[in-house]
């Protein structure tokens, strides 16, 4: 496994729950800190979600996936992350 950047020393802050389930889950080691800041900073679709939470996707050449991001309402925060395989089928469902 490569070394993940420390994600202090990016612009982005992440939760402690990110730390975890993101950064130290090997199913989601090819995800990293510099991807989701890309997402979040170019997103192709974004939805607030009803307790205020951000989810914001985007593609990611490297993994050749969309990915979905998921931050905390000021967008300052990483929270969650992973591979979302079902986007474009989800927003071809939806008519985007």
């Amino acid at each position: 496994m490569e070394d993940r950047p420390d994600a202090k020393a990016l612009s982005i802050e992440t939760t402690d729950y990110f730390r975890r389930s993101v950064m130290e889950d090997s199913d989601r080691a090819d995800i990293s800190v510099e991807m989701c800041e890309r997402v979040v900073s170019a997103a192709e679709y974004t939805n607030q979600q009803e307790n205020g939470l951000w989810q914001i996707w985007g593609y990611v050449p490297e993994l050749d996936s969309y990915i979905r991001v998921i931050t905390s309402a000021d967008r300052e925060k990483l929270v969650n992350a992973f591979k979302d395989r079902n986007f474009t089928r989800r927003r071809k469902r939806e008519g985007s």
